[in-house]
């Protein structure tokens, strides 16, 4: 949750210093990692967006623990504790 948070504060601060109207479309997760959409976006958001996408795949999807990405049967990222509970 921290990790959606810093970027929708970095895509906000950017898009008031810049005067553009960004709207998120869609928040999800898929293949074990980040998506992130959005309509009005710019060069540096979509970077914002891309580095986060990246940073989700070490970043536990249950405890928000340090993780790797698994890509057993469905992909998920989790940390070695949480990996074995599920």
């Amino acid at each position: 949750m921290d990790l959606i948070y810093r970027l929708s504060q970095a895509v906000s601060m950017h898009a008031k210093s810049m005067g553009l109207d960004i709207v998120a479309t869609q928040v999800k997760e898929k293949f074990g990692t980040l998506r992130f959409y959005v309509d009005g976006g710019d060069e540096e958001v979509f970077l914002l967006i891309d580095a986060a996408e990246q940073e989700s795949a070490t970043i536990c999807e249950v405890c928000g623990a340090p993780g790797a990405l698994v890509m057993k049967g469905w992909c998920s990222t989790r940390c070695e504790s949480c990996r074995h509970k599920c």
